[in-house]
């Protein structure tokens, strides 16, 4: 897809205080053992395991309380308007929660797929195509080390 911005941030919008409430919130939460793509964790093969964990090593909490999604999702709204993307928005995912520990990590993705969702069980889903995704560092940067969001444009020519 032919974009003329690929990318929109935003540098210290979320108040310290909502983002120390969303990591108390997160590590309250019981965790469980982050996948890629359309993983299901209760029929994977051990072969199956070892790639995941080659690409993404960590866990996460799965979170769809409302005032999260009310300090965030202001911020997509803007960003989905001012990078002139202006997609239809009728739906969100829930928010995921990564604590990311030494050693772990999240290797270069795609967040999106090749394919609209397949759930015909669920209609808020059922032949949508993730086209927004938003980052958030919650922590100071000066707290920690590595972590660093990237994005690789290096194909993008061929677009």
């Amino acid at each position: 897809m032919n974009l003329k911005y690929y990318y929109w941030y935003f540098q210290s919008v979320i108040p310290e205080r909502i983002c120390d409430e969303i990591i108390r919130y997160g590590k309250e939460q019981d965790k469980e053992m982050a996948l890629t793509g359309n993983a299901n964790k209760d029929n994977l093969t051990k072969l199956e395991l070892k790639n995941i964990q080659k690409k993404r090593k960590s866990d996460v909490v799965w979170m769809n309380d409302r005032w999260i999604y009310k300090e965030i999702q202001p911020y997509i709204h803007q960003a989905n308007a001012s990078a002139g993307w202006n997609f239809e928005w009728d739906w969100t995912e829930s928010c995921q929660f990564t604590e990311y520990k030494k050693d772990q990590f999240y290797d270069w993705h795609c967040d999106s797929y090749e394919e609209p969702y397949d759930h015909p069980e669920n209609a808020n889903t059922h032949g949508k195509l993730r086209k927004l995704s938003m980052t958030i560092s919650l922590t100071d940067p000066e707290e920690y080390e590595g972590g660093d969001l990237e994005f690789d444009f290096r194909n993008i020519d061929e677009l």
